[in-house]
């Protein structure tokens, strides 16, 4: 199969024609496997000096041809760097819902070395239009790999464009400590020191983000003040399955409890797609569930913490609705008094 794959950047024009079942990679001599003995596989290392590089469909914007039996992009960052690729453009025939069948990009997001096999998991499939997809993509680690397949029916689809990037993974570094013989446990303490000045804030994410967190997982992060100080957590995004609104039975959740642990009051259930929801705990503590069963995790969480004296302000507790896709406009209840339990949240909707 003749496949020419186009990498653009500022004007210059790369073309590689890989064939490889293995290959070599200079930088750390990696070797990259294709998923079979038919696979043809292009490698992503470098942007060049430019902030991000550029990867095509096969002849694109021309229509990519039929038959195209298995097409890797595998993109290699550093081991403390993770990979984001952006589709900007998108048009890949949908003949099947779940695009299994057909045309189709599978994502395999969470590899711990640079290699698929046709035992890889993958953890994402994508085809349609541009509106079908989640356009931006994240590894766990330093390793990311799409495969692309047409098949014998031509739709005429022009394929994609996008354009991929090297991040640091201590951007996405939780503040905390993760509590021993635990994967994703974490304690904060408002008395713990970083180069000798007191953690009062700090940021924490779900497990693996900005990539999608792992199925079947639960966590908790526990945050501890001084007897005198409160925790404000703000939640700036939040992408869990969609469900329904209620959060009763959405599979993905994430609840915040007034206390110790899990017998404390819930003063916040949160699902679905949701931004910038704050809290405020009554107490010194606040201890936080994020529970994880459904089969197509989403991207999770990123949050901040502060613990806050009090006397600096009133405390305030906005909680948005779990998710309805329209404008949310909260109203805020202040909690001046540390010994009234917060009982209800009153919400309001602009429509």
């Amino acid at each position: 199969m003749d496949v020419q794959l186009m990498a653009l950047w500022e004007g210059y024009h790369i073309y590689w024609l890989l064939y490889c079942i293995t290959i070599s990679v200079v930088r750390q001599s990696s070797v990259v496997r294709a998923v079979n003995t038919k696979c043809d596989c292009v490698v992503f290392e470098e942007t060049f000096g430019k902030e991000f590089g550029v990867f095509t469909s096969p002849n694109w914007p021309v229509p990519y041809v039929d038959n195209i039996n298995c097409l890797l992009y595998s993109f290699l960052a550093e081991r403390d760097q993770i990979v984001e690729i952006t589709f900007d453009e998108f048009d890949v025939q949908k003949t099947s819902l779940d695009c299994e069948y057909g045309d189709f990009i599978k994502l395999f997001l969470h590899l711990d070395e640079p290699g698929v096999n046709e035992k890889t998991s993958w953890n994402s499939i994508l085809c349609g239009k541009i509106a079908d997809i989640e356009q931006t993509h994240y590894s766990s680690h330093s390793n990311l790999v799409f495969e692309f397949r047409s098949d014998w029916r031509n739709g005429n689809n022009t394929g994609f464009r996008g354009t991929y990037r090297f991040l640091n993974k201590q951007m996405f570094h939780t503040d905390g400590e993760l509590i021993p013989k635990s994967k994703c446990d974490y304690k904060f303490e408002s008395t713990a020191t970083i180069n000798g000045t007191a953690r009062s804030r700090g940021r924490f994410y779900s497990p693996q983000y900005p990539s999608t967190y792992p199925k079947n997982i639960e966590c908790s992060y526990i945050f501890v003040g001084q007897s005198n100080e409160r925790v404000k957590l703000t939640l700036e995004s939040i992408r869990l399955l969609k469900t329904d609104l209620s959060c009763i039975n959405s599979p993905d959740l994430i609840l915040i409890h007034d206390g110790n642990d899990t017998s404390a009051p819930v003063i916040g259930q949160l699902c679905n797609i949701n931004s910038y929801v704050e809290l405020v705990s009554t107490g010194p503590v606040l201890y936080v569930q994020f529970l994880s069963r459904s089969h197509t995790p989403g991207q999770g969480f990123k949050g901040k913490f502060t613990f806050d004296t009090i006397g600096n302000s009133a405390n305030t507790v906005v909680v948005d609705i779990p998710s309805t896709g329209k404008s949310a406009a909260p109203v805020v209840q202040s909690i001046t008094d540390p010994n009234v339990a917060l009982c209800c949240i009153a919400i309001a909707f602009n429509y």
